[in-house]
């Protein structure tokens, strides 16, 4: 845990935080704005409107930083901007996320194998010998982007895994509130980082293909029965992420003026457009750069590429799934200005998705075990 609090994105964040708790509303008064020393547009986006200052990052940031300064507010009895003090209260939150991320972890690996120490050793792997485990992320972003990441496939996936023959609502209602998890926790992502909206038509085709390919061996069933199933099972993921995404106007019309506005248009490196990077330069980084190479960073993605093979055979649905939204993300970041966000080593935004990528790993392991046990 880190002694200090984490400055830049993820303090100007909690700026919104506490305006919130101490004023009811989320605009950041001059006082705190002028202790940033950064350039306009880096951390807080005028509106040119009521020229009031907003973080620029999404709403659901903001949120997730209450409840730690709701304690530190209860517990000395203020909330400042800043406070020499508020670290612990952050490293309390993020050791409940790493918590949380691991209980999800564990659910997934044990979906693929039954020996506890092959999904012991992959969780502790995935933690402790990659970047994950960095300080840097202690008080940042990405320890809940992750979270939620791995919440909506678990939840997405379970809505498709083979169950107990029983016909009664309460099966019937509890597969389908799968997908309805995975909507909500996927239009969390999207709160939290809007580009993630690049997901929903990935899952949605998913979907699509495999409740349709469930009628495959009857052939004889109406065309309109296979379409009332599948808007069943859409429906309730396309809701709750639909909504994530109406907020997410909302909020951009009532903070930046616009709801087309992502808050990052007053803002950018040498002047230029957020999206405007080299995107083969950008992949160069993530894939091979000393410092942000996805393989040194997070080295079990290495001995899992030997495990694709193998994983893809038997779980070829999973693996498209984690693999098409993998290799989208990392499109998408290897076209941006700062690629791999530095102010760490690592592929930064790419966390979110390598511990899904990195899923076949556990195949090595499992190889390992039956040689050692011959």
């Amino acid at each position: 845990m880190p002694r200090e609090e984490y400055i830049a994105d993820p303090m100007a964040v909690r700026c919104e935080a506490v305006s919130l708790i101490n004023n009811g509303t989320i605009d950041v008064p001059k006082e705190a704005f002028n202790q940033f020393n950064g350039r306009r547009g880096q951390y807080f986006f005028e509106n040119p409107y009521n020229h009031k200052w907003y973080s620029k990052w999404g709403i659901m940031n903001g949120l997730i930083n209450v409840p730690p300064l709701l304690v530190e507010k209860w517990w000395n009895g203020s909330l400042p901007y800043f406070s020499p003090s508020r670290a612990i209260f952050l490293n309390f939150l993020n050791l409940i996320l790493s918590i949380a991320s691991a209980f999800y972890l564990c659910l997934i690996v044990s979906r693929y194998t039954r020996s506890p120490v092959v999904i012991t050793l992959f969780v502790l792997t995935a933690f402790y010998c990659t970047y994950w485990w960095n300080y840097l992320r202690a008080q940042n972003s990405e320890i809940y982007q992750t979270l939620f990441m791995l919440a909506y496939y678990y939840h997405i996936t379970s809505h498709f895994r083979p169950t107990t023959i029983d016909t009664s609502k309460t099966k019937w209602r509890a597969k389908k509130n799968q997908l309805l998890l995975a909507g909500i926790f996927l239009g969390i992502l999207i709160l939290v980082k809007p580009v993630y909206v690049i997901l929903f038509p990935v899952a949605l085709l998913w979907i699509t293909f495999l409740e349709t390919d469930r009628f495959r061996l009857f052939k004889k069933t109406p065309a309109s029965s296979i379409g009332w199933s599948l808007f069943q099972s859409t429906k309730l993921f396309v809701i709750p992420t639909l909504f994530a995404a109406f907020i997410v106007l909302a909020t951009n019309a009532y903070k930046f003026g616009s709801p087309f506005e992502a808050g990052f248009s007053q803002w950018g490196q040498d002047n230029k457009p957020l999206f405007s990077g080299n995107i083969f330069y950008g992949m160069y980084l993530m894939l091979f750069d000393i410092q942000g190479s996805a393989f040194l960073a997070f080295p079990i993605l290495i001995f899992a590429l030997f495990g694709y093979p193998r994983f893809f055979k038997t779980y070829p649905a999973d693996a498209c799934l984690f693999l098409t939204s993998g290799t989208i993300l990392f499109l998408i970041n290897a076209k941006l200005l700062n690629p791999l966000g530095l102010w760490s080593y690592g592929p930064r935004y790419m966390l979110v998705v390598l511990p899904l990528n990195s899923l076949p790993f556990f195949k090595n392991l499992e190889l390992l075990f039956c040689y050692l046990k011959e």
